[in-house]
């Protein structure tokens, strides 16, 4: 029934919840009212207990029926938590440096590609010097004195130019 389905669910958790989440949390396999009318039920039998904040009511197990723990046993267990949680740690940083590792492995070339890279750079190379040389052998080479003579009439053709806009 969906009392004893609750009441399994709440003992298990051991922890307070809302009609609500206990009805999700049971993935609904008993409606939301047969949920919350069980809440009601058990609650005035006693066997859990309901605290209201506002309109909200939060349901949670008596925590009579799990009886006392011992102190060593408590310590030994919080002991325990922070062993794991530092080794959790040191795994989590181990995992970190051997993810950036592996990424920088990815990211470099492996030896097929670089040889396969350095040829086609290669080929690239040779097929420009190729051009440099012909297009050095086929160009008509201007000499010092003629550069020298078209840079002196080109300033001379400015200069004349500027006289012209002036006079306008």
């Amino acid at each position: 029934t969906a009392s004893q389905a609750v009441l399994a669910y709440l003992t298990k958790q051991n922890r307070p919840y809302s009609a609500i989440d206990i009805f999700s949390n049971l993935h609904k396999e008993y409606g939301k009212t047969a949920v919350q009318r069980s809440l009601e039920k058990l609650a005035s039998e006693g066997t859990i207990t309901e605290k209201i904040n506002g309109k909200q009511k939060a349901y949670a197990p008596k925590q009579d029926q799990f009886g006392d723990y011992d102190e060593n046993e408590i310590k030994k267990i919080d002991s325990q938590i922070s062993a794991c949680s530092e080794k959790l740690k040191k795994l989590q940083e181990t995992l970190k440096t051997q993810e950036s590792e592996l990424r920088n492995v990815n990211s470099t070339l492996t030896t097929k590609d670089a040889k396969a890279k350095l040829s086609e750079l290669t080929q690239k190379c040779d097929k420009y010097q190729e051009r440099l040389k012909s297009i050095k052998s086929t160009t008509k080479h201007v000499t010092p004195e003629e550069k020298d003579k078209i840079y002196k009439d080109h300033k001379q053709y400015v200069q004349m130019w500027k006289k012209r806009k002036r006079l306008v």
